[in-house]
């Protein structure tokens, strides 16, 4: 009995020493909190990724809507040549991209689309179409928010892009589509921007 009670004595003693020890304890609290480090440092660079990927999308929307509004006379080669600097100008990590480039009138009291030339990638599931009138209408029939408020006679170059971007680690974020819709008036014309073999006349409806 005696030695009953001295083994658990010791035992207890063993038992409580362990509970006591810190040994290890830094090993232990690394591999706890190791995954969530890594969680936050990921999700922190993808983050801060997809807001840089905005911010590029952007700048390559604005510096399209400049060489457009500086064009005299489009034609498919001009259209083409925006396209091409637009594609080298986005980063690889964007998909899905789509650029349309619009000339639209303001006559009658209505916007009026003179020409629209989309362009896109091979891979884009939903390609984009000629922009119509009644595309630049809300289901309630009111113009877009971004269309400016025109005078009678007035143009405007219309550049719409589109881009993917998709996370390299799917932490914390999904895929995000960026959608920039840029209105500049022309610099060098007095009305409208003729595109060759589609609307030649550099006026508006009604304007001659």
């Amino acid at each position: 009995m005696r030695g009953t009670r001295s083994r658990i004595s010791q035992l207890k003693g063993q038992f409580g020493s362990f509970l006591r020890c810190e040994g290890g304890q830094i090993s232990i609290e690394f591999a706890i909190l190791m995954p969530l480090y890594a969680f936050v440092l990921v999700g922190s660079f993808e983050f801060w990724d997809a807001f840089r990927s905005s911010s590029q999308t952007a700048k390559v929307a604005y510096a399209a809507s400049d060489i457009a509004s500086r064009v005299n006379t489009f034609n498919d080669d001009e259209a083409q040549r925006i396209a091409d600097v637009v594609d080298k100008m986005l980063g690889v990590d964007l998909d899905q991209r789509r650029l349309r480039i619009s000339n639209i009138c303001f006559e009658d009291n209505r916007y009026a689309v003179q020409w629209s030339a989309p362009y896109t990638t091979v891979d884009v599931t939903e390609p984009f179409e000629p922009i119509t009138d009644d595309d630049l209408l809300t289901a309630d029939g009111d113009p877009l928010p971004f269309l400016p408020t025109m005078a009678p006679q007035e143009s405007i170059i219309l550049v719409e892009l589109i881009a993917r971007w998709r996370p390299a680690f799917n932490v914390g974020i999904g895929a995000q589509t960026w959608r920039f819709e840029l209105v500049t008036r022309p610099r060098f014309v007095e009305n409208s921007v003729p595109y060759e073999g589609v609307n030649d006349t550099d006026f508006c409806p009604n304007a001659v």
